[in-house]
């Protein structure tokens, strides 16, 4: 349960994030290797006794992705009766 406590969290992070011109991706650490989590531990002196879920890069694009325009609600609903 905790980890999709975090995970929740991450998202409305990275949504808020984004409102504000930052661009964020998610990096899925629960397939690491040994020698990465070494890796990852020493680079960034995290201890041993925390648990990585994921990591995040976030910052500012280059490039502007335009945001995808609303589909009308006939493409996205079908209405049987």
């Amino acid at each position: 349960m905790p980890l999709i406590d975090v995970s929740l969290g991450l998202q409305n992070m990275l949504l808020l994030a984004y409102s504000q011109g930052i661009e964020g991706t998610i990096l899925n650490w629960m397939h690491h290797t040994a020698k990465e989590d070494s890796i990852l531990r020493k680079t960034l002196n995290i201890p041993g006794y925390y648990l990585i879920a994921f990591n995040v890069l976030i910052g500012y694009s280059d490039k502007a992705v335009p945001v995808p325009k609303r589909k009308s609600r006939d493409l996205a609903y079908e209405i049987v009766l």
